[in-house]
């Protein structure tokens, strides 16, 4: 049917938007009338209480995960014979990388809502609000086994071997924890089959992605 419903935003000098305790608004003039009415957002957990409670148990996973793949590509370093100065240049580069490239690729994949929505591309700076992308963090392992065969002219192939002998693994753990420990993350649609309706009992009628994928 359409919109049945709608409510008019004055987009005048009456008008405000004020977000994360910034005031986003310009004005022309100095002169404004009261208003009546707001429209409100707000979240249980204020700003200053989420930068105190910066670890998470979704985030301790994935950290874990990627202390995992770390590990499992050393033991496969040395069964392969690489050096073990080799693995921790690997080691040194991987870790700084995938941070990097994760909160990159997940920022750049929400340009509209920093420019547009938010209005303060600076936002993108601010990764103790979370978001980053688990394709960026692969991104920056893979760049990271690439530099070090140049930097220790070692073999990439067989770096690259190394690290995908534990990243299945390491992902399998990271995509599980997205769905256990985080309440919206690794959800899909809700599930409509009903020989599948089971599989609704861990997610609330919603398909467990995280577990498709891990």
């Amino acid at each position: 049917q359409g919109c049945t419903m709608a409510y008019n935003l004055d987009g005048g000098n009456s008008a405000l938007m004020w977000f994360g305790g910034e005031n986003y608004s310009e004005k022309t003039v100095k002169a404004e009338r009261s208003v009546s009415d707001i429209i409100y957002f707000a979240t249980a957990i204020d700003a200053a209480n989420r930068r105190n409670n910066m670890l998470t148990p979704y985030g301790l996973t994935a950290a874990g995960a990627m202390l995992l793949l770390l590990l499992l590509t050393g033991l496969s370093c040395r069964r392969k014979g690489i050096p073990y100065r080799t693995f921790i240049t690997f080691g040194a580069l991987s870790l700084p990388l995938a941070f990097l490239l994760s909160r990159l690729t997940f920022a750049l994949s929400n340009i509209p809502l920093y420019v547009n929505t938010l209005s303060n591309p600076l936002l993108m700076l601010h990764f103790w609000d979370g978001g980053a992308s688990l394709l960026g963090a692969l991104l920056g392992v893979l760049l990271a086994g690439w530099l070090t065969g140049r930097i220790r002219r070692e073999s990439v192939g067989r770096l690259m071997d190394a690290i995908a002998f534990g990243a299945p693994l390491a992902i399998a753990v990271e995509r599980i924890g997205e769905g256990c420990f985080d309440e919206i993350m690794g959800m899909g649609k809700g599930i409509e089959t009903e020989w599948l309706a089971f599989l609704g009992n861990l997610t609330g009628g919603n398909h467990p992605v995280f577990l498709y994928e891990a």
